[in-house]
């Protein structure tokens, strides 16, 4: 039997620039997750992917999904941060406070404290410096580490009440940047600290991004910010904003990645937006009629072999594969998601051969621009078709079509593959039930047929039948 649905390469343009449905694997409760809602999503130097979710931290192998929460040594099940540091450290924040176990293994868990005390604030996220520090965001109060295993005194806070601290970022030149619910703040190496409001149309900004290029990007609400620092133009700033005028959709901007191709990857609360690698729009917009399970997207991260992991509300982790393939299905114009063979046409035109959703087969024929495809039944060999599943249609070097039936084997004069509907074939052997044809390098048309004197290979020679 065929596949199901249709998946084609797309190894010259990224995978994300076609409407159809995208390769997505779901990782669910079903399959290990202690919760199908997830905060953060962290690929380790190991190969691990790490998942935050209110029920507890979990490790991926690719196979097997381990959970870690307070029974084995966590101070909160609820975990909202995950970070592994350039020591080979990983630091877990938690609705009770911060903990961190080496990524050796070699030992537990040790929960960080303040003072002479146990520290058991929640803390929502989580950054490390190029100097190692590693910066806590607690509430509406910024915290770093100190190497000690405690967390030094609170030493700045959002000045505006009841806000909150939502990224946290260090550029380029390490001038160190904090979102928060109240705007975004650029803290000084001299610890001068600036409050970014020209340009950003909102106050909140859900999360920030430095690229492989180190540009700092800002999810401002509904609005994408491209950032400028000091070091390039003498004051902190924005440098380009993005709305839904280039394509992005009203949503709230809610998580921000880079693809391996310089692409920018937005989660947000209707799916996921993706700007082109060059920063000019449109964007590509992907939602449920693209396969994703769940339209809230709250993380996002790329593993080493550059696939898109995102974590959602309600509907576990979704993982889109970056091997290069694509899937097209009935959402795409296909008469059905039963696809038995693929072939090119002599112009060119890209094919594949389906069931029908009534009995028969179809040519469902591949639109490059608008990338969908429309269905052509052949004469006779559509509806009378064999039993076969491969091989059915072919196009000869000479521009005739040849089809198996069950009423022998049909010949087309050269003809556009829209016309086969309407023309009437030459049927040859039609005692016989066609289920394959092959064309060789001599042009000579086969076909293995079969009828009530048994198993027959056919032949036409087109020396001694011209076309005509």
């Amino acid at each position: 039997m065929g596949w199901r649905a249709i998946l084609l390469t797309t190894f010259a343009l990224p995978l994300y620039v076609f409407a159809e449905q995208l390769p997505i694997r779901s990782y669910t409760i079903a399959n290990g997750l202690p919760a199908d809602h997830i905060d953060c999503i962290v690929p380790d130097s190991r190969g691990f992917i790490w998942f935050c979710t209110p029920e507890g931290l979990t490790r991926f192998d690719g196979y097997r999904m381990v959970n870690f929460g307070p029974p084995e040594g966590l101070p909160d099940r609820g975990i909202r941060a995950f970070r592994e540091t350039r020591a080979g450290l990983y630091v877990v924040a938690t609705d009770r406070g911060l903990s961190m176990f080496p990524s050796s293994g070699s030992r537990g868990f040790v929960n960080y404290r303040q003072g002479a005390g146990p520290f058991n604030r929640a803390i929502q996220v989580l950054a490390e410096s190029r100097a190692g520090t590693i910066w806590c965001g607690s509430g509406e109060w910024l915290l770093k580490t100190l190497g000690t295993g405690t967390l030094q005194p609170l030493t700045w806070s959002v000045p505006w009440k009841g806000a909150w601290i939502t990224d946290i970022r260090e550029d380029t030149g390490g001038e160190l940047w904090v979102a928060t619910s109240a705007g975004l703040y650029a803290i000084a190496k001299d610890g001068a600290v600036k409050r970014i409001i020209s340009g950003l149309p909102h106050l909140k900004v859900n999360a920030l991004l430095l690229d492989s290029r180190g540009r700092l990007w800002a999810a401002n609400q509904d609005v994408l910010a491209l950032m400028r620092n000091r070091e390039a133009g003498g004051q902190f700033g924005v440098e380009r904003l993005y709305t839904h005028n280039e394509g992005l959709p009203h949503a709230d901007l809610l998580a921000l990645a880079e693809a391996p191709d310089g692409a920018i990857w937005i989660g947000t609360d209707k799916g996921i937006s993706v700007l082109p690698a060059n920063g000019e729009p449109p964007f590509r917009n992907l939602t449920r009629a693209q396969g994703l399970t769940d339209t809230v997207i709250l993380a996002l991260a790329v593993d080493k072999s550059g696939n898109i992991w995102a974590g959602t509300q309600g509907s576990g982790v979704m993982r889109i594969s970056s091997s290069g393939f694509v899937m097209f299905g009935e959402q795409d114009g296909l008469e059905t998601d039963q696809v038995f063979s693929v072939f090119e046409d002599r112009h060119g035109h890209v094919m594949a051969l389906t069931n029908r959703k009534t009995k028969g087969r179809a040519l469902n024929v591949f639109d490059p621009v608008n990338l969908q495809f429309h269905t052509v039944v052949p004469k006779v060999a559509g509806k009378k078709n064999g039993w076969g599943y491969h091989q059915l249609v072919l196009q000869a070097r000479t521009g005739e079509w040849w089809a198996a039936s069950r009423v022998g084997l049909c010949r087309f004069a050269p003809m556009p593959v829209e016309d086969l509907a309407n023309r009437q074939p030459t049927c040859y052997a039609p005692e016989t039930g066609v289920h394959a044809v092959f064309d060789d390098s001599r042009g000579g048309i086969w076909a293995a047929a079969q009828s009530h004197r048994g198993d027959r290979l056919l032949r036409w020679d087109p020396w001694r039948n011209p076309p005509g």
